[in-house]
């Protein structure tokens, strides 16, 4: 019985590595969307290049583990205080279109972490 689950997974191996290869470039474009989006060389809000040295690297902000420019990361905790129930007056443009854009960004982030670390993407990263 042992040789039978050997052989299952073996042919399992065969048929992944078969459809990967059939399916390399569009592959290929979804680990480059995965490694842009976590690339730690600029703003996961903007995209703005941080240096190191003239820009602001701030610290992670609420566990997110990407880095933001200063005015995103101060964006992302007005939008925290916003979901929060707590309103700044005098930003006229924190609206729930405002909100809905940051929780979009937001859930695509951890989307983009979930698929990141699952057992399939590793995976790919193993067989190309």
């Amino acid at each position: 019985m042992k040789k039978v689950l050997h052989i299952t997974q073996r042919l399992e191996d065969k048929r992944r590595r078969a459809l990967i290869e059939t399916h390399k470039k569009r592959i290929e474009t979804l680990k480059r969307v995965v490694q842009c989006a976590s690339c730690q060389f600029k703003c996961a809000m903007c995209g703005y290049h941080l240096t190191g040295e003239g820009d602001a690297r701030p610290p992670d902000t609420h566990s997110l583990n990407m880095p933001l420019c200063e005015n995103c990361r101060e964006e992302f905790e007005a939008f925290l205080e916003y979901k929060a129930g707590k309103r700044d007056p005098d930003a006229f443009w924190h609206t729930e279109a405002w909100a809905r854009l940051w929780a979009a960004w937001f859930d695509y982030q951890q989307a983009i972490k979930g698929l990141r670390y699952s057992r399939d993407f590793e995976m790919l990263n193993e067989k190309t």
